[in-house]
């Protein structure tokens, strides 16, 4: 079987934080589709992606 030594990990943790929120949450109702096209509007209106 395996010894503890045997999984252990490389990574230390050295500090945990909670992240303070930086916006806002929208939830996008319907099916998969409607819900792309409401992301889509969304990016757009925010200036993110291709122009």
């Amino acid at each position: 079987g395996l010894e503890a030594g045997d999984i252990e990990s490389a990574v230390e943790l050295t500090d945990m934080f909670v992240p303070e929120a930086e916006g806002d949450t929208e939830y996008l109702e319907g099916g998969a589709d409607e819900q792309a096209a409401a992301l889509a509007s969304v990016l757009r209106e925010e200036g993110v992606g291709a122009e």
